[in-house]
C-alpha cells in the first residue's frame, strides 16, 4: 500500500526536500526575566546615607487571590539548546523495507492522519508486569481489548537516568516501532517485533531505556503520535495552574522532564521545542509575578 502511495506521490510531482530540523535553533533573543531583586550594596562607613527600608526578596504578592508559599528560586532564562540529529534514513529503510523510497515527511503526515487508531492500540492495551522483583523479562504479556486498534509492537521499560533520583520502579509503555522510528533519531535498538497476534493475549519484546523523566514520558509519547501541542499545553499549564509556588514547582518539573525526554529520544519536531520554550516563558512570568517585591 505504501509503495502505491509513493508512486502516486511521485506522479503528482511532490518531493521531500524539507526534513524537520531541530538543530536550527536560531530565534530572536528572548527578554530575560528578572526573578529576584538585586541584593543591596553595602554602604561606605564614612558618609553613609540614611538606609532605606529594605524590601523583602520575596513579596507575598496576591495573584488570582492566592498568596505564594514564600521560597525563592533561580531559573534559566530559556530551555537551552536543541541538539538533535536527523533521522538516519538508511537505518529506517532497513527496518521497514516495505516503505521503499517513500519520503519521510510524507510518512509522518500519513501516520499523523491515522494516529487515533494507533493510540487506541496503546490505550486499550494492558501490560501484565510481574509483581516479583528482579530483571524485566525479554517479553511481557499484553491484553488488547479493541480488535480494531493497531497492535503495539514493543514495550519500553523506562528507568531514571538521574543518579540522584533514588530507587524507583520501572515504568512500562507500549509503542509502535514505525511511529517512533519515523520521529525519533535516538531510538534504541529494537528487537524484531514478530508476527501480528491472532488473539487478544500476546507477548511483546521489551526494551530497557534510561531517560531523565520516566513519569512524564506518557505526555511526550502522546505528542509523538498526534502532534497536537495545544493539547500538551493544556496539560502542562491548565487554567489556574499558577496558584502558588508549589504548583509552579510541579509545572517546572513536568516541563523540564518532557523537554529532556524529547532530547533523549531525539524527537525531530521543531514545533515541539518551540512550544515548550513558550510554556517555559509563561512559567518564568508566573515566577516573576509571585516573587515581585512589594512596591
Amino acid at each position: 500500500m505504501l509503495a502505491q502511495q509513493n508512486k502516486a506521490k511521485k506522479a503528482g510531482g511532490v518531493s521531500d526536500n524539507s526534513r524537520p530540523s531541530t538543530t536550527d535553533t536560531s530565534r530572536s533573543p528572548r527578554r530575560r526575566v528578572s526573578h529576584l531583586p538585586s541584593a543591596p550594596r553595602p554602604s561606605s562607613s564614612r558618609s553613609a546615607p540614611k538606609p532605606k527600608a529594605e524590601k523583602k526578596p520575596l513579596a507575598m504578592a496576591n495573584v488570582n487571590g492566592v498568596r505564594p508559599g514564600g521560597s525563592s528560586m533561580r531559573l534559566p532564562p530559556d530551555m537551552g539548546p536543541v541538539d538533535v540529529p536527523p533521522i538516519d534514513e538508511a537505518k529506517f529503510r532497513a527496518m521497514f523495507p516495505e516503505v521503499e523510497d517513500v519520503p519521510l515527511s510524507y510518512l509522518r503526515e500519513m501516520y499523523e492522519g491515522t494516529s487515533q487508531q494507533f493510540l487506541r492500540g496503546l490505550y486499550r492495551s494492558r501490560i501484565n508486569v510481574p509483581k516479583t522483583k528482579g530483571p524485566v523479562p525479554p517479553e511481557l504479556e499484553v491484553v488488547l481489548s479493541d480488535r480494531a486498534a493497531v497492535v503495539p509492537t514493543h514495550i519500553l521499560v523506562l528507568s531514571s537516568s538521574d543518579p540522584n533520583a533514588g530507587e524507583h520502579k520501572n515504568l512500562t509503555y507500549a509503542i509502535h516501532s514505525v511511529i517512533y522510528a519515523i520521529n525519533c533519531s535516538r531510538l534504541p535498538e529494537l528487537p524484531p517485533a514478530g508476527s501480528t497476534p491472532t488473539s487478544d493475549n500476546f507477548m511483546l519484546p521489551t526494551v530497557r531505556v534510561a531517560t531523565p523523566s520516566p513519569e512524564t514520558f506518557g505526555m511526550l509519547s502522546t505528542y509523538i503520535y498526534e502532534k497536537n501541542f495545544e493539547r500538551m499545553r493544556s496539560c502542562l499549564v491548565p487554567p489556574n495552574w499558577a496558584t502558588d509556588m508549589e504548583a509552579i514547582r510541579k509545572t517546572i518539573t513536568t516541563v523540564r522532564g518532557v523537554w529532556l525526554n524529547a532530547l533523549r529520544f531525539g524527537v525531530v519536531d521543531k514545533s515541539l521545542y518551540e512550544g515548550l520554550e513558550d510554556v517555559w516563558q509563561e512559567v518564568l512570568r508566573a515566577v516573576s509575578q509571585l516573587t515581585a517585591p512589594v512596591s
